[in-house]
């Protein structure tokens, strides 16, 4: 979908006139077209969010100082040693005591020492230290700071992914929900066609959502939360509104207009 196309398919989503005959293309096209306004406020969202990587480290260090004390014992004992991946590790485990020479690894953890090349050029950090987390605050916090950095990718990833599911079902539910409650009336459509109105209509449901996670999303009145992703009551009832009022406008400005089948 070309970005000129893709500006001027939003401008039309807000117009019913020209929205049914978005309708007319693939199912495909339509889940596109929240996918994309997904990724745009899903990009959004993480440039609010990118103030806050930069507290990262104090803000761990302020986490850390509720802790009175933690004493962190236990004896590992391995025969080999751990490479994740396999080919061209990123992550080395190895407590078997023998020395072990970086290549790829971003992170070797052995039992003398932990040694992390992330952003600020490779660092060694002793076990013991991080082994006692109060006593040593401000190089814990750091390297646990360095670390969900480390793992920030894959968290955007997954979190990225269950959103997309999120309101995928979503779609799928209200517009089931929207069909089946304007089926007896005269601004009944095919099922198909209701769900790819449901697509279109989430967009602002989808941009509001998203874009409010780095602030505040109480108003948005929680209901309950899967796998760590929350579903909204404001969200739900916007959505089912937005769909129901896409569906009877495109079908009256379609009978205006004399096109109505």
């Amino acid at each position: 979908m070309k970005t000129p196309e893709f500006i001027k398919e939003i401008v039309h989503s807000f117009n019913p006139r020209k929205l049914d005959k978005y309708t007319n293309r693939s199912f495909g096209h339509c889940v596109g077209y929240f996918t994309m306004i997904l990724a745009f406020a899903f990009v959004i969202m993480m440039v609010c969010y990118a103030p806050q990587v930069g507290r990262l480290t104090g803000f761990v260090s302020e986490q850390m100082s509720k802790f009175d004390a933690i004493n962190v014992s236990g004896s590992v004992d391995m025969n080999s040693a751990i490479h994740i991946p396999e080919k061209k590790p990123v992550l080395t485990i190895d407590m078997t005591g023998e020395d072990v020479k970086p290549t790829t690894q971003r992170v070797i953890i052995t039992k003398d020492y932990v040694l992390y090349s992330l952003l600020k050029g490779t660092e060694k950090v002793g076990t013991k230290q991080l082994l006692e987390p109060t006593k040593n605050r401000p190089i814990v916090s750091q390297v646990l700071a360095l670390f969900i950095i480390f793992i920030l990718p894959s968290i955007v990833f997954y979190s990225f992914i269950a959103l997309w599911i999120k309101y995928f079902l979503l779609i799928l539910i209200i517009g089931t929900l929207t069909f089946l409650l304007l089926d007896l009336t005269q601004y009944r459509k095919k099922w198909v066609k209701t769900i790819k109105l449901a697509c279109f209509a989430a967009a602002p449901v989808i941009a509001i959502e998203v874009i409010s996670i780095p602030f505040n999303t109480d108003w948005l009145i929680p209901l309950f939360r899967i796998v760590g992703i929350s579903i909204y009551v404001i969200g739900i009832v916007l959505l089912l509104l937005l769909t129901g009022l896409t569906v009877i406008l495109t079908h009256y400005f379609k009978a205006k207009d004399g096109k109505n089948k």
